[in-house]
């Protein structure tokens, strides 16, 4: 993993904090989350219109990742939203990144033939206990999930289930993005997708939102959304990049030291605790970054 990758993944988890604090922070989480996807569409019109004047279009292969990775991503942002409406973003955001640091690195030896040195697992274990400590406060602490799957109640917490399949998601397309930016430049591999997305949001806007003025919603928090659709747009481009020079098996885990600043967004601008476990997740995430970047 070399440095370029270190600075584009941390730069990615700062902007991929901030804008699922934009969607957390809003009055109702599921609709911000479409509208942002939408203003995502209209931020990568333009990208898509000079791309196809300057550059070659990509070839079938191209092609069939561009849609697949459109697929993914808006069972993603359905499954996010519904995750932020039903829960806290201190308890779905480690649930939901967590389960990706297990899942991806499995994925990367065995389809992608990654190779994980043992420091590697250390980090990617300290990450992955980190994410799951950071979690953890009274009222849903990651550990009562634990307790509540083996009383198999597990399926009656929505957030929880909703967080899961949020988790699922963002393994297959990290995954999957790995190879398609081998084929894709990422900027027109992220544009396109973005345009998929916008099929979700409206989707989801005429299926729970129909009654509210278009107007109205654009209204409210335009600027809050605007720079949400630009955070998350950026962040991904970001992190495409960084996957045409590294591991998905390390950068993936590496990412999550969003975790870390989305924890602290939660407690300082929305009154969220942090408690000790929660802090000692915080260093354990801090450490198994520390040893991937020492992996360079």
């Amino acid at each position: 993993m070399n440095s370029l990758a270190i600075i584009l993944v941390l730069f990615s988890a700062l902007l991929h904090a901030s804008w699922n604090f934009f969607i957390r922070g809003s009055k109702d989480p599921e609709l911000s989350n479409s509208v942002i996807h939408i203003f995502r569409g209209f931020i990568s019109l333009p990208i898509i219109f000079v791309y196809f004047l300057i550059s070659e279009i990509p070839d079938l292969i191209g092609w069939i990742f561009i849609i697949g990775t459109s697929i993914i991503h808006i069972l993603y942002f359905i499954f996010l939203g519904k995750s932020y409406k039903h829960g806290e973003l201190s308890f779905v955001y480690p649930i939901a990144r967590g389960l990706g640091i297990g899942l991806i690195p499995i994925l990367g030896v065995t389809i992608l033939n990654e190779e994980i040195n043992f420091l590697g697992l250390i980090s990617i274990f300290s990450i992955f206990v980190g994410v799951l400590l950071v979690g953890g406060n009274k009222k849903s602490n990651i550990f009562l999930v634990f307790q509540s799957i083996q009383g198999r109640q597990f399926l009656k917490s929505r957030a929880f289930v909703y967080s899961l399949l949020t988790g699922l998601t963002v393994s297959a397309y990290s995954v999957w993005d790995k190879q398609g930016v081998q084929y894709v430049d990422p900027l027109f591999y992220m544009s396109s997708m973005c345009l998929g997305s916008v099929v979700a949001g409206i989707g989801v806007y005429k299926y729970n939102y129909s009654h509210v003025s278009i107007k109205k919603i654009l209204r409210e928090n335009f600027l809050r959304n605007l720079l949400g659709a630009l955070f998350s747009f950026l962040s991904y481009v970001l992190i495409l990049s960084a996957l045409q020079i590294s591991q998905v098996s390390l950068i993936a885990p590496m990412r999550e030291i969003g975790v870390v600043i989305g924890a602290m967004f939660g407690w300082f601008f929305l009154r969220e605790k942090l408690e000790k476990m929660r802090v000692i997740g915080i260093i354990l995430i801090f450490f198994g970054t520390i040893i991937i970047v020492g992996l360079v």
